[in-house]
């Protein structure tokens, strides 16, 4: 009989550990990687030669106040169908190069169409909404990352950078890299 009860308490033992076991969550959210996607156009255009402009997507200058202003138009090309939380950053590693002269402070602008390689001044896409504003920093010990905003993703999202003082000369200069032992500048952000 007492073989029987130690059975039978060994048995409730058992039974009561069982169910004190944790056990995952059925609705548990796994941790994702984020998606990047890196400029595909980044086109150049001067206000002081209005039927000049250029892409060059290795670096990124802004600059100059009325009548000499140059902004720059950043488009990302083939953001995947179904992508979400589409987020603009600027990203610089430790001790990345960056120019600031004068005024500068960006105002990042969503525009009317998407950019052409050769689009001027006179023909590239206008500005329709303040998307938002930046003051470029990098660290010679840190990563410095800013959000500018975020959007609804669509394949192709295009921006204009351009200094926002309208009276103060002001220039930001930065080299955009995108190999991959090496990144730096602007970046779009998505699924995380």
């Amino acid at each position: 009989m007492q073989k029987q009860l130690l059975s039978i308490t060994s048995v409730f033992a058992i039974l009561g550990l069982s169910s004190a076991v944790p056990t995952a969550a059925p609705n548990e959210l796994e941790r994702r990687a984020c998606a990047i996607e890196y400029p595909s156009i980044i086109q150049h255009v001067f206000q002081g030669s209005p039927d000049y402009g250029f892409n060059d997507p290795s670096y990124v200058a802004i600059g100059g106040t009325d009548p000499y202003r140059y902004d720059v138009i950043v488009q990302f090309d083939n953001i995947p169908t179904g992508s979400f939380g589409c987020q603009l950053e600027a990203y610089f590693p430790p001790g990345a190069y960056l120019y600031e002269d004068g005024a500068s402070l960006v105002d990042v602008y969503a525009v009317d169409r998407k950019v052409s390689p050769t689009d001027t001044w006179n023909n590239s896409p206008n500005p329709t909404f303040l998307f938002g504003t930046i003051d470029f920093e990098t660290k010679p010990n840190e990563v410095v990352k800013r959000v500018i905003n975020s959007a609804t993703c669509s394949s192709t999202l295009t921006y204009r950078f351009r200094i926002s003082s309208k009276t103060t000369d002001g220039h930001v200069y930065f080299s955009q890299q995108t190999q991959d032992n090496l990144k730096a500048g602007l970046r779009l952000v998505h699924n995380c």
